[in-house]
Parts: structure tokens; sequence; C-alpha cells
């Protein structure tokens, strides 16, 4: 049975294992040349050297290099965990080693150089460095948690997109984010860090800015619109990542409630007069492997398959993301047909509607008729 290593024999080989990656990547290592801004390939030279200090320099690191930066004002920042100088501590390496950075980098550091001292002023974190015993060091949180998990994963992203322009790798964030089960709560961070470049790249196909388009000679239009398209896939990978992650969540164990009071809270349409249709009792979800439910308002006729459904609230919970699905019905009279259909029968028939498929988000409100539960 391998050794189990200690925490910080663990850091150590996490630090060993980026210091090998730059190297294979960049062909430089934390101890050798650093790399070098040119100003006629501005913007792939400086995705390069970001990538480069993040794979070959910690955040400790770049605490430092802020610190040198800020001079005798840096006790004003003792009180930030590391994490919060990743992005600004980079930049000031640069702009240390007389790099050409351009004014939007510029003003970035002096912008984050400010907003982290009226951060620090807040006083609600502790420092790395200061030495306080185990029992007084508050605990951080989560909202700190996420949003430090949140840029980890912003990073990984850009490394893919740097992939993307340079050797036309797919950018695949969906797949990526379901590999590394990112949470809702990172998923939702995740978008707005790519609008910026977005917008930036638009306005490179209107043309008005020389400027920027100098700066983006090296991609040719049909790139940059393929890029474009990709970023805005970030989105809508992310949203799905919420679903998806919902959807898995595994309930807490707890001593088993009566399904008609796991199910009391639920709001459906009893009945539909107009269609001829009535729900089904919500209770009879809970345990089941199929539910077919039609929202009357959106015209959406939706399955929810599973090895065995539940209900939180007015929540359909433990669905399968890739087996379940939801249709909008051209006519809806054919759902009193559908509430009186086998489970094969029915399955066939939703797979003859000619409509889009989508997903489904596992709720159920007034507008909504249980059909089927099988």
């Amino acid at each position: 049975m391998a050794e189990k290593l200690t925490a910080s024999e663990k850091r150590t080989e996490k630090r060993k294992a980026a210091q090998q990656a730059a190297e294979q990547m960049f062909g430089v290592s934390k101890g050798s040349a650093e790399p070098v801004i040119n100003p006629l390939d501005y913007n792939i030279s400086l995705m390069d050297a970001l990538n480069h200090y993040n794979s070959a320099f910690d955040n400790k690191d770049k605490r430092k290099w802020f610190m040198s930066y800020v001079g005798k004002k840096s006790a004003e920042f003792n009180d930030l965990p590391d994490y919060e100088f990743r992005s600004v501590g980079t930049m000031i390496r640069l702009k240390q080693r007389d790099q050409p950075l351009q004014d939007k980098e510029l003003k970035f550091i002096d912008d984050t150089v400010r907003d982290l001292r009226a951060k620090a002023k807040t006083g609600r974190t502790v420092s790395a460095f200061e030495k306080k015993p185990q029992e007084d060091k508050p605990k951080v949180s989560v909202q700190d948690r996420v949003a430090e998990s949140a840029s980890l994963h912003i990073g990984e992203i850009n490394g893919m997109i740097d992939e993307f322009i340079a050797n036309d790798v797919d950018l695949d964030v969906g797949s990526y984010l379901k590999a590394n089960n990112v949470s809702p709560q990172v998923s939702k961070l995740i978008p707005a860090a790519f609008v910026s470049m977005t917008r930036e790249l638009e306005e490179v196909l209107e043309g008005d800015d020389k400027q920027l388009v100098e700066g983006y000679s090296f991609m040719k239009k049909t790139k940059i619109k393929k890029l474009i398209k990709a970023l805005e896939s970030i989105q809508a990978s992310c949203e799905q990542q919420v679903v998806t992650a919902k959807a898995n969540r595994k309930p807490r164990v707890r001593k088993a409630k009566p399904a008609s009071v796991v199910a009391k809270g639920v709001k459906y349409m009893k009945e539909n007069a107009e269609l001829g249709v009535k729900s089904v009792a919500p209770e009879k979800i809970i345990g089941a492997t199929e539910v077919w439910v039609y929202n009357c308002k959106y015209k959406k006729l939706q399955v929810y398959r599973s090895e065995s459904l539940g209900i939180k609230g007015t929540t359909i919970l433990n669905y399968d993301v890739g087996t379940s699905g939801s249709k909008t019905l051209r006519k809806p009279e054919l759902v009193k047909g559908y509430a009186e259909m086998t489970k094969r029968n029915l399955g066939n028939e939703f797979k003859n509607i000619k409509t889009k498929e989508s997903a489904v988000n596992g709720r159920i409100n007034e507008e909504c008729v249980i059909l089927r539960v099988f």
C-alpha cells in the first residue's frame, strides 16, 4: 500500500508537477529565464506569459511581487489571503521587469491595488503569514471558497482558449465542467470572466478601433468568429452544468418521511377540463422510474427518468439528465391520448415528435399536469 503523503508533501508534489508542466509547455521552469512580451505580437505573447507564471509560480510568489510593488504600504494588505494576488501579482511582475504592457493592463494594476486596499480595510480575512494559534483563525467564508474555486477554473479555461488560438484545439468547456464536477455555485460565476473578451473580439470584427484590429491581426476573421461562438457557448455550458449538478446531487440521509408529507408542497394543476386530463397524485412520483408532465402554458411535454425519482419542495430530484427531456407540442389535443398510453407507447410517441428536444429543470408549478407515473 502506498504511503500516505502529508499536506506539506502533497503541496510540494503539486508544485513539482506544475513546474514540469511549465517546462513542457514553455521550455522554461521557475528558476529559468522569464517570458518576454513582444509588442508586435502583444496578445499572444501576453497570454503565453500569463500561462507561464500560473504554471511555474504559486500565489505566495505573486503576493511577494505585489508587496514589493506597494513598498512601505505593504502592511495594509497583510490580512488578505494569497489567492487575492493571483492576477495582479503576475501583471506587476511583468511591469517590474519593464515589459511593454498596454494601458489597459496598467490600469488593471492600479484599479486592483485600490480594490484590494478597500477590501483589506474590512478586516474580513486573516493573513496566511500572520502567526496565530489555530483556534484563533476564523473560518474562510463560503463565498471566498467559491470565488477562489471559480478563479482556478477560469484560469484552466483560459488555458483551453490559448490552445484553441494556437493549435485549433476544440474549446469544450461543457466536458471540462462535467469531468471536474464543478458545483452550481462556481459554474454561475465563470461566464462573467469572458464577457469583456467576447466584446473585444466583436469590436475587432466591426473594425472601428484600428489599434485593436492590429492587435488581433494574427487571427483570421473566420477564426475570430469561431472563437466568439466558442466563448458564447461558455454561458450555455455553465447553465447546463448547474442543471446537471443539481440533478445529480445526492440527497442527505434522513429518516424517511411518508410520501404524502414529502410531496405536500408540490404545486400542480389537478385537472385541465379543456384538454380532458387529470393529474396523478404527486406523492406517486417518489420512488418512480419515469414521470410524464405536461406544461399547459408553454405546451411542453416533459419526461423524467431515473432508477428512483424524488421530490423536494416543488422540484423533481435524482432524474437522469441524459435520458430525460422536453419537447414542444404543436397539437395539445394529443395530450389526452398520451395520458392513457403505456410506458413503451408513450416513449415511442415522444421520439416521433418533430420539435427540438431540450433539457428539463425539474420544476413543477400550477401550469403543470402530471400525466403518467410509472
